[in-house]
């Protein structure tokens, strides 16, 4: 298994972003921009945020849900969404791998 770390500067400690994190956020994101709601709260809460819905979120300050995903979901989310910006800004927006509407930053739709 795949882990990234992520030296987390404010408590001098390591965060790790398991391949199993990562894949998990990705499919939620993807279910989330196809409609699908039928997530967990922490796969709805991660996906919202990557996906930009924050109208999906229970509360209007998403610093809460992050603190309650816990420091690796946490990452792991904002990692997510550098991953799919860098997708967009590489990828024509037909192919397979590219984001695809609420997970655009950019160039939605």
């Amino acid at each position: 298994m795949n882990i990234k770390q992520v030296i987390d500067d404010l408590n001098n400690c390591v965060v790790r972003m398991t391949e199993y994190d990562c894949n998990t956020i990705a499919q939620a994101s993807e279910r989330l921009s196809n409609g699908d709601l039928k997530l967990s709260q922490h796969e709805q809460t991660a996906a919202a945020i990557v996906n930009g819905r924050m109208d999906l979120l229970d509360e209007a300050d998403f610093r809460r849900p992050l603190i309650r995903m816990g420091r690796g979901w946490a990452h792991t989310t904002i990692e997510m969404i550098f991953d799919h910006w860098e997708r967009e800004m590489e990828l024509p927006g037909d192919h397979t791998r590219c984001p695809t509407g609420d997970q655009r930053i950019f160039t939605r739709r």
